[in-house]
């Protein structure tokens, strides 16, 4: 593998693991958290192939020149379309592992009317069991040459979330780890704090050079105060934690806060915030999938700008 400082942008790979699910989308003209009755609409309603794997390695294909994407289907009426959909994206090369009998992955997302109060909050609701809830330490083998060739391994939090999954991304950041390529974690789900215990998840992020996150998701696992809207001064703070963080801690947290947690991002290294930038969230209009966008743009401009990787203890 090349070193980072000679990458150029030509040559970019990288490796994405995470969920593939159709998402059945609409918006509602009140906002849901008032509603105390039933309620008819009449409203588009549209059926996206969608997941966090998906979001991840189309946004990737603007940045770099081969993507790899791990993703599992389950097998119902919806897989043919969800194949077919895949082959119409060859930017992608999709690594496609079918779970026999068990149906595929779900999202009903609903989003608050833009005229309520609570506009463009939205509520989800993801089926289970689903195929990303059985990713296996064999699907894992089947993607490895794709983790050994990459210039970098994206996860997300969402296959930590069960058992049979969260083995397999402890393999795949060991197999990461012995082919000496740099990982880069997204923490979510944003409430993942709630849901993993917090010893777990420091094990996760000690095995990754980039940690992606909420700042008041992170400040909530370090324990430090999480108000609503999270300012640059609050961000200051939990980067100086980090520095504690332990001596395999990240080289680089990617820091997300603002009025929505997500319109500024601080770049902080060694417990200090070293640039703080916009993310265009606030202009976005269409913001489904706006922080995978963001992150794949992040994750290659920190490796053309001759990020050094190093070599991190195996899971």
């Amino acid at each position: 593998m090349h070193e980072s400082a000679d990458l150029q942008p030509a040559t970019l790979r990288v490796a994405v693991i995470g969920d593939l699910r159709l998402d059945v989308r609409t918006a509602v003209p009140v906002s849901l958290a008032d509603v105390r009755e039933d309620i008819y609409s009449l409203a588009p309603v549209r059926m996206v192939l969608a997941g966090t794997a998906v979001s991840m390695a189309r946004a990737a294909t603007r940045h770099f020149a081969a993507v790899d994407a791990l993703v599992k289907t389950g097998d119902d009426p919806s897989t043919d379309h969800i194949l077919r959909t895949l082959e119409d994206e060859p930017k992608v090369d999709w690594c496609i592992r079918q779970q026999r009998g068990l149906a595929n992955g779900y999202v009903v997302v609903l989003r608050d009317g833009l005229d309520s109060p609570g506009a463009d909050r939205r509520t989800l609701v993801a089926s289970s069991p689903a195929p990303l809830e059985e990713l296996s330490v064999e699907d894992i083998e089947a993607f490895r040459t794709a983790i050994e060739a990459a210039d970098v391994l994206f996860v997300d939090g969402y296959p930590l979330l069960f058992p049979r999954s969260r083995r397999a991304v402890f393999h795949a950041l060991a197999t990461a780890a012995q082919a000496e390529t740099p990982v880069c974690f997204d923490v979510v789900p944003h409430d993942i704090d709630t849901r993993l215990p917090s010893d777990l998840l420091t094990h996760v992020m000690t095995r990754c050079q980039v940690v992606m996150s909420s700042a008041r998701t992170m400040a909530r696992l370090r324990n430090l105060p999480a108000p609503t809207p999270y300012g640059l001064d609050h961000t200051r703070e939990l980067a100086a934690s980090l520095r504690e963080f332990d001596a395999n801690a990240p080289g680089v947290w990617i820091l997300r806060f603002g009025e929505g947690d997500m319109e500024e991002a601080a770049l902080c290294r060694a417990g200090e915030v070293c640039c703080v930038y916009r993310t265009g969230y606030s202009d976005c209009v269409d913001r489904a999938g706006f922080g995978d966008t963001v992150a794949a743009a992040e994750l290659a401009a920190l490796l053309e700008s001759g990020w050094t990787r190093s070599r991190r203890p195996a899971a």
